[in-house]
């Protein structure tokens, strides 16, 4: 299922240039921003809880939580010694979108996950795939705190390959840019996830949310 939307896809990179464009420095950032909300979960039996998708199958549970600026900021407030990397940052358009991902294994297999192979797909089948360390060094490079940000990024991002053992629980972040401006619903794909030696697949479905007023990301 995932190779057949895959194809002909067109990439929304989030690299470099991407960054170094759309922030600037001071002010807060201006309101009305769009953000997601989860939609009708048509490609799976997940449970939406709160603003989360919660998929569980064989004692895991794995939750996919779209995060406003407000609530990543909260977010860090409750980590001591780590800062929020996009707080004070002024986007010229829309924020990076942000996830909270918490997998808990209360089965008897080990849960592998690959964050790279994450990937968000609009009903245009435009895809965005995760922001890299090196998208956050470069958004960072000229800042005086660049290496705390870079420490906090490195501390609360999912980026290399996890295992989750029976009975533990992994929480994090992943970062991805912001969605094109006609994107109306992302479809969330966490690409490799194995239970044991059996992929698991699982596809969370949200709604990009509009309100009047919303920034336009520049071209």
């Amino acid at each position: 299922m995932r190779g057949a939307r895959a194809a002909g896809l067109f990439l929304i990179a989030g690299g470099v240039s991407f960054i170094a464009g759309c922030f600037g420095f001071g002010g807060a950032p201006p309101p009305a921003n769009p953000y997601l909300r989860p939609a009708v979960q048509r490609l799976g039996p997940h449970q939406v809880v709160g603003n989360a998708v919660v998929a569980s199958f064989a004692g895991v549970a794995i939750s996919l939580e779209p995060l406003t600026p407000e609530q990543l900021d909260a977010h860090y407030q409750n980590r001591p010694g780590l800062v929020n990397p996009l707080k004070g940052l002024l986007p010229e358009g829309p924020p990076p979108i942000a996830f909270r991902v918490i997998v808990r294994n209360r089965g008897r297999q080990p849960v592998q996950i690959e964050p790279v192979t994450f990937l968000l797909t609009d009903q245009e089948d435009q895809r965005l795939r995760p922001m890299e360390y090196r998208d956050f060094y470069q958004a960072f490079a000229e800042m005086p705190d660049a290496d705390m940000r870079l420490r906090s990024v490195q501390a609360t991002t999912l980026s290399t390959f996890i295992t989750v053992a029976p009975g533990a629980e992994r929480d994090g972040f992943i970062f991805f840019p912001p969605p094109p401006e006609t994107s109306r619903l992302l479809v969330f794909d966490l690409g490799s996830l194995y239970l044991g030696a059996r992929e698991a697949p699982v596809v969370a479905e949200f709604e990009v949310v509009r309100p009047r007023g919303s920034p336009a990301r520049r071209p």
